[in-house]
This record gives C-alpha cells, structure tokens and sequence, in this order.
C-alpha cells in the first residue's frame, strides 16, 4: 500500500468511522474485489449488528480517509489478506484479532 494516497484504494467502513470520525477498533482484511479495492474493513466497535446490517451505515471511502482519520491503522495495511486487528481504546494498541471471518477451506 505504501504511503502515497493517491494510490491507496478504498476500503469498506462504516458511516460512524468514515464520517463520524471515530476511530478505528476493529478492522479486518479480505481479498480486494477489484482493481481500486484494498479489501480493508473499518469498524469503530460500537455499531450494533443492526446498524451493521443496513446497508445505508457504510461505504466505500478512500483508504487515505481512514489513515487521515485513524493513524494507527497505517502501519497495518500492508499486511496481506485474510487478516484482522481489533483494540480495547481509541489509542490502544492493535492486535491480530481471533475472530474468525474466514471459513475454512
């Protein structure tokens, strides 16, 4: 991914992150569906599955969005699919998550 944010992509995030600006808690990676998309996943931990469930609460934004709004995923975003972080504050640490988002093969 690098730094330049023109060539970022864009990621998946809920409306709470991306133009709320709350910060990222939990994020995870799948295989992009296409040439723009980085297959990123921001959440901010707080959207109850409702909100999650109504395709009107998140979009697709540019990646540069998230980083300008939560740096602290930066340093994560090369990291290759399937992956996950999650974290227990807003300037807390990011670990590999446990929660398994990918069925197994």
């Amino acid at each position: 991914m690098g730094s330049d944010k023109n060539t970022m992509g864009t990621a998946f995030a809920t409306k709470l992150v991306a133009e709320q600006h709350r910060k990222v808690k939990f994020m995870y990676r799948e295989s992009p569906s296409g040439p723009s998309d980085s297959g990123w996943h921001f959440f901010c931990g707080e959207e109850p599955q409702e909100y999650v469930d109504d395709p009107n609460n998140s979009g697709t934004y540019p990646l540069s969005l998230i980083v300008e709004i939560d740096p602290c995923v930066a340093s994560l975003l090369d990291i290759p699919a399937p992956c996950g972080f999650e974290r227990d504050s807003d300037d807390g640490t990011f670990w590999e998550s446990d929660f398994d988002l990918w069925p197994e093969e």
